[in-house]
């Protein structure tokens, strides 16, 4: 869970939420830690997903890159760390509001409308209230591949440029999506390869 988006809520950045603010969002990377994809020198996504309300909840379900030796270990972390990891997210508001008087007396300083999300990451504080981990699901990490981290030079090369238009581009949603599906496309075929 990243976010609360029920009435009267307001995270510790003075952010409230309407109702659907998360509809639309868009793919996002799932960043090793603190937001290192989009900030840091842009270290690779070790993973993707995308962001539902359910209720008053905005939620992320994504998918770690296990075939990674970052990812293995952002896994591992969050399986031991379970409901106590708090999450964090990047955004771009595309719509927002003024807050009504309730809203401003709770501390808003705006209301997002619509947000593309195309980050998200774990944090030790996230901003939102009472941001979790809801589960982690998945086998246990594999062993490391001899020789390093398992990518083959195709598949770093693509996270590589994932990260790259993250750092170039961060209000194009649309060209991270498109290289992460690419990516995942190009992990399926070599999964399907290997079975054979």
């Amino acid at each position: 869970m990243i976010a609360t988006i029920a009435p009267g809520v307001v995270d510790s950045h003075g952010d409230a939420y309407d109702p659907g603010a998360f509809v639309d969002s868009g793919t996002a990377v799932i960043s090793q830690w603190s937001h290192s994809s989009v900030y840091s020198g842009g270290a690779i996504p070790v993973g993707v997903g995308s962001v539902q309300e359910v209720g008053d909840l905005a939620v992320f379900d994504g998918v770690i890159f296990l075939g990674m030796s970052a990812g293995r270990d952002t896994f591992e972390w969050l399986r031991q760390r379970g409901t106590e990891q708090e999450w964090s997210y990047g955004l771009d508001v595309l719509k927002s509001r003024a807050p009504n008087p309730a809203e401003l007396r709770a501390g808003a300083r705006q209301v997002l409308q619509r947000l593309a999300v195309p980050e998200v990451s774990p944090v030790w504080r996230g901003a939102g209230v009472a941001t979790q981990t809801l589960r982690v699901e998945g086998p246990a990490p594999a062993a490391p591949a001899a020789g390093g981290d398992g990518l083959d030079a195709a598949t770093r090369a693509e996270l590589e440029a994932i990260a790259e238009r993250l750092r170039g581009q961060r209000n194009s949603e649309e060209a991270v999506a498109g290289a992460v599906l690419r990516l995942v496309r190009h992990q399926a075929e070599q999964r399907r390869a290997a079975s054979r």
